[in-house]
């Protein structure tokens, strides 16, 4: 033998302990035989960390397909020159001024082209529901804000509609005010 390090490739798919108290990990080979290897010999997976990214970010992304060499290439080029006189453009051309400012900063031109060679996981915008308490109805029901057609309003809280919004959608429809005032229940859903 010449003492050459190897290494297997698996996947964990349960664990072990025995009477001597070793404990490990029973790992699934690629051939498909389950082998266990105590947890001291595993090392941390080789596969990169995912970045997290915004919704807005995830749909400049999902306009590259990066199974094409080409679109990963261009998906790099246009994050990397954001700031230099360029704005952010998404593979069918179209500037994303919005998007853009926040690329001026290093960090996160360097966290979306990790997003773009590691791949990414979009993080879940935070919905609030907003009510009323004091103002009621004549059933004597709290008046939360409801969605239907495109049309924010104030309806019963047993009505049917959309009742969790995004702070933006909030902010657009001109409810931004109600993270503001107390006259306004703002819940975190």
């Amino acid at each position: 033998m010449n003492n050459e390090k190897v290494y297997i490739e698996g996947y964990v798919v349960g664990s072990f302990a025995d009477i001597l108290e070793n404990r490990g990990k029973q790992i699934q080979l690629i051939n498909g035989d389950i082998v266990d290897i105590e947890d001291n010999f595993i090392y941390k997976s080789i596969e990169p960390e995912k970045v997290v990214v915004s919704e807005e970010e995830a749909k400049f992304l999902e306009t590259f397909d990066f199974n094409c060499e080409s679109d990963v290439t261009t998906a790099l080029y246009h994050v990397s020159r954001v700031g230099w006189g360029y704005y952010l453009k998404n593979n069918d051309g179209i500037e994303l001024k919005d998007l853009s400012e926040g690329f001026r900063e290093l960090e996160n031109r360097k966290r979306l082209i990790k997003a773009i060679l590691d791949g990414y996981e979009v993080e879940k915008e935070k919905r609030y529901r907003i009510s009323m308490p004091k103002a009621r109805n004549y059933k004597n029901h709290v008046q939360i804000l409801c969605e239907k057609d495109g049309k924010i309003f104030w309806c019963g809280e047993w009505y049917p509609f959309r009742t969790k919004f995004t702070r933006k959608e909030l902010e657009d429809a001109g409810f931004g005010e109600v993270f503001n005032s107390t006259l306004f229940e703002v819940e975190e859903v």
